[in-house]
């Protein structure tokens, strides 16, 4: 990750399956634990996992290097912790099925 952060990269997301995931950016890391379910269904949870982040991100108007660099540690953590939990979500069920906006908001 210090490698990659030291060139052009301004985020860097290493995830832990159902451990959760680390964030590291040029202010440090954070890591962000997943909440322990009895999974069903592991399938698509990954893609789940990075389609939620960039939603988050895009969320809260970073979208491209530079406004990542320039972004706070705390949106990048709620992003982070938004994308950890729709994974989780989307292992109690069967398939690649992510959740909803709408089943976010009522998910521990």
């Amino acid at each position: 990750a210090e490698q990659l952060l030291q060139r052009r990269a301004a985020l860097v997301v290493h995830t832990h399956g159902k451990d959760g995931a680390t964030i590291h950016t040029r202010h440090g890391a954070h890591r962000v634990d997943a909440a322990k379910v009895e999974a069903i269904d592991t399938v698509g949870a990954g893609d789940t996992f990075n389609a939620a982040l960039l939603y988050a991100l895009a969320d809260r108007n970073l979208r491209t290097p530079s406004e990542l660099a320039l972004a706070k540690m705390t949106d990048i953590q709620q992003a982070a912790e938004f994308a950890v939990k729709a994974a989780t979500v989307s292992t109690l069920r069967i398939g690649a099925n992510p959740p909803s906006l709408k089943e976010m908001s009522c998910a521990p």
